[in-house]
């Protein structure tokens, strides 16, 4: 799931569609830098140890099209695990606004 797609989710889920585009930005920015994070340490931990190493070099070196495919070839259905897990971050945040 690349960042569009994510922001379209969201934008859907957290219904942010009669917000102004600013305000959806705003909103959309912070929550998908702290859902990336999260599903960025979950996809981590479930490589395989030899390609943990492999998955740290190359984000050091900034390759970010190279941990993608590091990534989507040692992580089994990755795009519907990334799916999920904004679904989960969504849900959260709106458990969070109504106050539950």
């Amino acid at each position: 799931m690349n960042s569009e797609e994510m922001r379209a989710m969201v934008v859907e889920q957290l219904d942010l569609k009669d917000l102004t585009p600013d305000m959806q930005d705003q909103i959309i920015d912070k929550f998908t830098e702290n859902t990336m994070k999260k599903i960025t340490v979950a996809l981590f931990e479930r490589l395989p140890e030899g390609a943990k190493a492999e998955f740290v070099k190359l984000g050091d070196a900034g390759d970010s099209a190279a941990v993608l495919k590091l990534l989507q070839d040692n992580v089994p259905d990755m795009d519907a695990f990334v799916a999920e897990e904004v679904k989960a971050e969504v849900a959260a945040f709106k458990e969070f606004q109504s106050g539950s």
